[in-house]
């Protein structure tokens, strides 16, 4: 319309042809409107593979394990399209560490936030970076088959990475850490779902995989012995791999990180269903700069843990030395901690590194000791308050601590609230549910026993909060929430779902107490939607009376409960929704051990047009929404704190297009380059391209990318 009025029936004289109108829009458009949207397709399908040399189903998106990265620019959105191509079951997907401001309908969680993608459907979530940068992830969100192969990384790259100008490094390597069962993901399931009589633990991993590669068979639980001919067998595989030869069958393979010179970033990204693992590096430290996508101040580790949500960056400084010798090959090591021993390998190669080259199996010994904090024979006395298990545990706490966030990261958050407004506490322990409505918890926490005995038929071992357990509802969550249809009495009507006001500081405390069988266990725990302050965390019980860090704690969206202990973090109610809180433990979750925030029901956006329904609602019933719009306006929230926002980008639009008009009055030449830039303007859609598994731009009109 603009190009039309202002074409040549107005500027015939001056020669101002629509193409030149047209390129000055695009000028201002360019200016004006941040990042791109990225889009990336997921086809989710059931498969066999044998990622560590054994055939065992798996739950995957485009064939591959792990599933595609998808590389963001700060600022850009995302158009996820996930098509579920499974015959019977149902899945979904969450953004891990998104925080979704204002877009809590695509958070993702299966009966929480939306219905679950039903088999041979598709579902779309858009989502934008806001904030974000950094390391994230995706994964499955219902059901457990995020454990089975289900998942991926989401890198968010910063234009102004503070770590690129401080340390230059040479690659950008992303790894994702993962227990693996060979046990099918469907019996698995079914199995720890049942009553207590057909109940069915999971057991052990049978492996531990580095980027979806395995070596099973190269350890034994609780045996420091490695089986070093598999060893060289999976190395092979690998080298074939690379070469494009014909692989052992029966035989894994290793994972292989090849380093540039001088300083080289590694991504770690732990998307185990189960276990807390330990990763060092042969003969190297490992320089912390990032947690959960947020900057901290650099510490330097030999090992670092990383449990099941967790992600840190670490720069790793390659040694000067032989280039062509067997130093220029290092061994990686991966180690489950509080439970049975469960190791895997991979290796570090140098440039210029000799082909089927290992390090020694001494070598591989001494660095598997720097992971083993925690001995495998201490884990059977982990329910004793023993001095030894003391030390262990004290050293994870203080790790977890050690994570400061930078000033500039502290800034980005806001200061540390001083008080708090609200206090949630739970203690975190096993108990029997019965299907008349009762329960039953054997251990006395105070008494650090077991105090009576559980009786009766059709009793269900769960892990719970405070004794209670989160109910999957057949209408999500949010849509109840939304609609105005959650019970007014929460949480004794709905157990585990609570009412928070928006604008108030919440404190939360975990407990950790034990299982039936005495042992305590460590829990990985994950807040949607908001990031939170890890303000203390310590041994025994929470007194109230412990010293907190509100100076500079770190900033995070996963941490660690560890065994006989209590961690408290702050967060600030700032994005109406309903927000899981929950074990990041695959199975622990399913069970039940979670809890759901319900902020400002009043407050929580319209869904987006379309949005499928489920249960008690349809889409047309989102769409018309049964209950009276808020007296304040359905924008009043939001307009409050981006008006003046939006008067200063009208003024700046208006000002950037008389001034351009003007100058393209004056000096055609302007107009001449600006129509360059017409020409060579990149498309906002962008496909994924798997081979790449970067988005790559459509090609304009012109053919120019």
């Amino acid at each position: 319309f603009f190009a039309d009025w202002l074409g040549p029936s107005r500027f015939s004289g001056l020669r101002m042809g629509r193409p030149y109108v047209l390129a000055i829009l695009v000028v201002v458009h360019t200016l004006l409107c941040c990042g791109k949207e990225v889009l990336v397709q997921l086809h989710i399908e059931s498969q066999f593979m044998s990622p560590d040399g054994v055939r065992t189903e798996v739950a995957i998106a485009n064939d591959q394990l792990p599933g595609p990265t998808i590389h963001l620019d700060a600022g850009d959105s995302l158009r996820l399209e996930v098509h579920n191509d499974f015959d019977a079951v149902a899945t979904s997907v969450h953004c891990h560490g998104f925080l979704n401001q204002g877009n809590v309908w695509y958070d993702g969680p299966g009966q929480i936030t939306q219905c679950p993608v039903y088999p041979l459907q598709s579902f779309v979530y858009h989502l934008h970076t806001g904030g974000e940068r950094g390391t994230y992830w995706w994964h499955g969100h219902h059901t457990i088959l995020r454990t089975y192969g289900l998942h991926g990384a989401i890198i968010i790259h910063d234009p102004q990475d503070p770590i690129m100008a401080a340390y230059n490094y040479s690659t950008d390597e992303v790894l994702l850490l993962a227990d693996w069962w060979h046990q099918g993901w469907s019996s698995l399931l079914t199995g720890l779902v049942q009553s207590s009589e057909t109940w069915t633990w999971a057991g052990e991993p049978q492996s531990l995989l580095l980027n979806g590669q395995g070596c099973y068979g190269v350890t034994d639980y609780g045996s420091a012995d490695w089986n070093m001919t598999l060893i060289r067998q999976c190395y092979a595989n690998t080298e074939r791999k690379k070469a494009g030869q014909a692989l052992l069958k029966g035989v894994g393979s290793l994972y292989a990180w090849d380093v540039g010179p001088g300083n080289n970033r590694l991504r770690l990204i732990g998307v185990q269903g189960m276990s807390l693992v330990s990763f060092t590096i042969q003969n190297h430290t490992m320089t912390v700069v990032e947690s959960d996508g947020g900057y901290v101040e650099p510490y330097t580790v030999e090992s670092l843990e990383v449990n099941s949500g967790q992600r840190f960056s670490v720069i790793v400084n390659t040694k000067p030395g032989p280039q062509m010798s067997n130093e220029s090959v290092f061994w990686m090591v991966v180690t489950v901690q509080f439970r049975k021993r469960l190791s895997a390998v991979g290796v570090l190669r140098y440039p210029g590194h000799q082909a089927g080259v290992l390090p020694s199996l001494e070598d591989l010994k001494r660095t598997c000791g720097v992971n083993l904090r925690v001995p495998s024979t201490d884990f059977g006395s982990m329910h004793a308050y023993s001095p030894t298990v003391l030390g262990h545990l004290d050293y994870f706490l203080q790790r977890q601590l050690a994570a400061v966030a930078t000033p500039g990261e502290i800034a980005s958050t806001g200061p540390v609230p001083q008080a708090a407004d609200l206090t949630f506490q739970w203690v975190v322990t096993q108990s029997y549910h019965y299907k008349n409505g009762t329960s039953c918890t054997p251990y006395d926490f105070e008494a650090k026993q077991i105090v009576k005995q559980c009786s009766g038929e059709e009793k269900n071992l769960r892990w719970a909060m405070n004794n209670t357990m989160l109910r999957r509802a057949t209408t999500p969550l949010l849509m109840q929430a939304y609609m105005g249809t959650l019970p007014k009495d929460l949480p004794r009507e709905a157990p585990n779902v609570y009412r928070i006001p928006k604008g108030k500081v919440v404190d939360v405390i975990l407990q950790n107490g034990p299982s039936q069988s005495g042992i305590s266990e460590q829990h990985p725990w994950h807040l949607h939607g908001y990031k939170f302050w890890l303000l203390g965390s310590g041994l025994g019980y929470h007194n109230g009376s412990h010293t907190l860090n509100l100076d500079n704690p770190p900033v995070k969206d996963t941490l660690t409960s560890f065994p006989h202990s209590w961690i408290h973090f702050r967060f600030v109610t700032n994005n109406p929704g309903t927000w899981l809180l929950h074990c990041h433990i695959e199975w622990h979750n399913e069970m039940g051990m979670a809890v759901v925030f319900v902020e400002d029901e009043a407050g929580i956006p319209a869904p987006p047009e379309g949005f499928p329904g489920c249960g008690s609602f349809t889409s047309a019933d989102l769409a018309a929404r049964g209950r009276p719009a808020d007296p304040a306006g359905p924008t009043d929230g939001i307009w409050e704190g981006y008006f003046p926002l939006f008067i200063a980008f009208a003024a700046a639009f208006g000002v950037a297009l008389i001034v351009l008009v003007l100058l393209c009055l004056a000096y055609q030449g302007v107009c001449g380059a600006s129509l360059l830039c017409l020409r060579t303007s990149r498309s906002r859609t962008v496909p994924f391209d798997p081979h790449s598994m970067r988005p790559t731009p459509l090609p304009t009109a012109h053919g120019t990318p």
